[in-house]
């Protein structure tokens, strides 16, 4: 089974750039024209769109998270190895961009991040949704509906609530266990 290569320091990436990278994951380089890339991306093939990649093409490739060379219209890219791997199946990766999340009004690049920051969480066994929020760069409400995505539509999750009673005989949400599981063949 091929697997998708993500770096960990790549979930801090703004959105756009996310998808960008994870266009280099499965193969680790990307050949192809801007007007190809937004196909590949299920963008419209539009002037504004090919500006936009371009600049986070450069962006990224500046920031040292990839090389980017052109050759007359078709561009190279290739991701720069980081320190932190985390691997998924092709076909995990494959579901995640072309499922229908109308659901919970969240993006495939949320999810995904999400779900790769769960894979790699070697903080503490509790965390918090705002904990998430600022390393994937993203927002709470959005950590929120991808948690919900994985765990009721991919079964990839399993949450549980941590509470504990104050002194005062209230209860306090201390934040969540996450654990990762075996979600589809």
């Amino acid at each position: 089974m091929s697997e998708a290569k993500f770096y960990f320091e790549w979930l801090g990436v703004e959105k756009n750039q996310f998808r960008i990278l994870s266009l280099l994951a499965p193969k680790g380089i990307y050949k192809g024209t801007l007007s190809d890339m937004c196909r590949q991306l299920d963008i419209a093939v539009q002037t504004n769109n090919r500006e936009k990649l371009k600049s986070d093409i450069s962006e990224l490739s500046k920031n040292g998270y990839i090389t980017s060379s052109l050759c007359g219209r078709t561009y190279k890219l290739k991701a720069i190895s980081k320190e932190t791997v985390i691997q998924i199946p092709n076909k995990w990766l494959n579901r995640i961009t072309s499922h229908d999340y109308s659901s919970e009004n969240v993006s495939w690049q949320a999810v995904l991040k999400v779900l790769l920051w769960c894979f790699n969480n070697n903080k503490s066994p509790i965390v918090t949704r705002n904990d998430m929020a600022t390393d994937l760069n993203i927002g709470v409400d959005t950590v929120t509906s991808a948690l919900n995505v994985l765990e009721k539509d991919f079964g990839a999750i399993k949450r549980k609530i941590v509470t504990r009673k104050t002194q005062n005989g209230e209860y306090r949400c201390d934040g969540l266990e996450i654990t990762t599981c075996a979600w589809w063949n």
